[in-house]
């Protein structure tokens, strides 16, 4: 967290005359293989996120939502 937000100080402190930085920062936190999905951390670093970037497992595995027992990988008919 606090490496983020020196990155988007420092840049914003360099945008001055005719060079302007502008910086986005993504966050693509990866499947957790322990499972332990520590979200209270993930969800502090958000305010400082311009893109989350995760899949549907990844999604549902961090909000705590089961996927429906019928759930179709090919396109998610389920949740339509």
């Amino acid at each position: 967290r606090k490496r983020v937000k020196l990155i988007r100080e420092k840049r914003r402190t360099q945008s001055h005359g005719p060079h302007v930085f502008t910086t986005t920062i993504s966050l693509t936190p990866q499947y957790d293989a322990t499972e332990e999905w520590d979200t209270v951390e993930l969800f502090s670093l958000l305010p400082l996120v311009d893109f989350l970037i995760l899949n549907l497992t990844e999604a549902c595995k961090i909000s705590k939502i089961s996927l429906p027992d019928n759930f179709q990988e090919d396109g998610g008919s389920a949740l339509n």
